[in-house]
């Protein structure tokens, strides 16, 4: 009886926790949804499809073809960017492979600053080179920049996963529809296609849920649209029971897109083996070498261009709304003022305590549930491998909103404290958005572990708690620096959540990048955005090092 009350309390223990901190706030905005003056009621879902709020249905359906056309952009850029890069040898070829992940570098905030004030809004860089080669008025501005600014974003999904799946492909399968009489096109689509499936299907669902709960690039370019995260933004003081409504439509929209994707990709038959993949084939053509040359290199630069315009324009002394193509003169006074004055200060140390207490509430959990996950299978185990990985699917926008409406009033998930306008909502924020990551990765790393080892050392005289220290933690060492350091980047760059929760005694430097756009000088956020980028890159050596480091031990 003992042993059986030991063996299920840490589920029942993990259960309680995950239900209560990633479930419990969307059932509670769900009911907040359902009820009008404290009465039990529809009305406010009736009036969703009805003609009193026109904008909500309008915005529902907005978001859906503006996901849906996003996967589409994004996937037409990046699987012939990672068929190209696999499957031939050209010139600069080694040089594509890193420029096709620079966008996954670029924290949201960043990248769109880029996109709309430094580069190609009205007063950008190229439309403003455009007018003086060409006297052309040509611009990206609403629905057309978020796509475009969604396709530079996401494609990288795309190249990840095809081009691991053709590492994955048998050459021996394509060669021998080749000698059955098969064209290369034929080939293709017979025997290469269908072994993509699973991997675009993956892309594709990546790309889908983080376009549904896109915020900034809206925002930025398109701020009066009708779209479900503007929406929530814009009525979540004004209106909280619509804005519960369209929060809950929002979670139920990703997971009705979401589903039929995961779906599919379970039941796609791969049929890639562990055989050779097939080598890169040369471009001989001297005219297609050249012509193919050329386009990786307009390719490389237009990927490194928006990295390129932040570092210019934060030393830049005259970046104004209407300046010239670039500064006339440069400056250090931008980061002098970065590092020197408290009102810029602060905001990367906010960011960095906050990410960092996150990461560490991640880890510590994430290492908890893979454990538990690893030790064996049942319902109880199921639930929570779902209920950890369930903030994946859900937008920023949604978790924030939840969050703050369930932590509005004294909660026993708090301590009997209200946590909506403290310091502590947003970390807490953070480490429920990221914990799939840390889940995931430790998961990976259990899955390579043999229970055998543990009993080995325990049969040679250790107990479970140095086994576990000296044996277990080693070998995971790897899989947890992963996972922290995914934790710890995509805290570093959110935005959405950090714009909806933050209060000033933890301005993050997002928002404060995000505050400072309408400055006619630019270098000010430029310098911001540099900082945060030379942060995260500062974030990524460090973490390498340790999976490293934990490899070799």
């Amino acid at each position: 009886m003992l042993d059986s009350l030991r063996r299920s309390a840490p589920i029942a223990l993990a259960l309680l926790v995950l239900a209560g901190y990633v479930l419990w706030p969307q059932v509670a905005v769900l009911m907040q949804s359902l009820q009008h003056d404290g009465t039990p009621s529809f009305a406010s879902w009736r009036a969703l499809f009805s003609t009193d709020h026109p904008q909500d249905l309008r915005a529902l359906w907005n978001s859906i073809w503006v996901a849906l056309a996003s996967v589409a952009l994004s996937a037409l850029v990046g699987v012939p960017l990672a068929v190209l890069s696999r499957r031939f040898a050209f010139p600069l070829r080694a040089w594509l492979a890193p420029a096709l992940l620079l966008p996954l570098l670029l924290p949201p905030i960043v990248g769109v600053l880029a996109f709309k004030q430094f580069l190609f809004g009205e007063y950008g860089i190229v439309p403003h080179a455009l007018r003086l080669a060409f006297g052309v008025d040509l611009f990206l501005d609403g629905y057309a920049g978020v796509l475009v600014l969604h396709a530079y974003s996401f494609f990288p999904f795309f190249v990840l996963f095809v081009h691991a799946a053709l590492e994955r492909l048998d050459a021996a399968q394509e060669e021998a529809a080749r000698s059955l009489g098969a064209s290369r096109a034929r080939s293709w689509w017979r025997v290469t296609l269908p072994a993509l499936v699973p991997a675009l299907l993956g892309a594709g669902a990546l790309t889908l849920l983080n376009s549904l709960g896109s915020f900034s690039a809206p925002l930025f370019f398109a701020p009066d649209a009708d779209l479900l995260t503007l929406r929530i933004y814009n009525l979540r003081e004004d209106d909280p029971q619509r804005v519960a409504v369209l929060s809950t439509i929002l979670a139920v929209a990703a997971f009705a897109l979401l589903w039929p994707v995961l779906r599919a990709q379970s039941d796609a038959v791969s049929s890639a083996t562990k055989g050779t993949p097939a080598e890169p084939r040369a471009v001989r053509s001297g005219m297609l070498r050249g012509l193919v040359g050329v386009a990786v290199a307009a390719t490389c630069l237009v990927l490194v261009l928006p990295h390129l315009a932040i570092l210019v324009l934060s030393f830049g002394a005259d970046t104004g709304a209407a300046g010239s193509v670039l500064p006339s003169a440069f400056t250090l006074d931008h980061y002098v003022r970065v590092f020197t004055e408290d009102a810029f200060r602060r905001p990367l140390s906010n960011s960095l305590w906050m990410s960092g207490v996150a990461t560490v509430l991640d880890v510590a959990i994430g290492l908890w549930i893979a454990a538990l996950l690893w030790r064996g299978r049942s319902v109880a185990r199921r639930w929570i491998e779902v209920l950890a990985l369930l903030p994946l699917a859900l937008p920023a926008t949604v978790i924030a909103f939840n969050l703050l409406e369930t932590f509005a009033g004294p909660s026993a998930l708090a301590g009997g404290q209200v946590l909506a306008g403290t310091v502590w909502l947003l970390p807490l924020c953070y480490a429920i958005r990221n914990l799939p990551l840390t889940v995931r990765a430790t998961q990976a790393a259990f899955a390579q572990l043999d229970p055998q080892l543990v009993d080995a050392a325990c049969g040679l005289g250790a107990n479970r708690l140095a086994a576990t220290r000296r044996v277990v933690l080693p070998l995971l060492m790897p899989g947890l620096a992963a996972g922290a350091l995914l934790a710890l980047l995509s805290a570093l760059s959110e935005f959405t959540a950090s714009i909806l929760l933050y209060v000033p005694a933890n301005l993050p430097i997002g928002v404060e990048i995000f505050n400072r756009r309408y400055n006619r000088a630019l270098g000010e956020p430029a310098a911001l955005s540099c900082l945060l980028l030379v942060a995260q890159g500062l974030v990524v050596l460090v973490g390498n090092r340790l999976v490293r480091l934990g490899r070799g031990a």
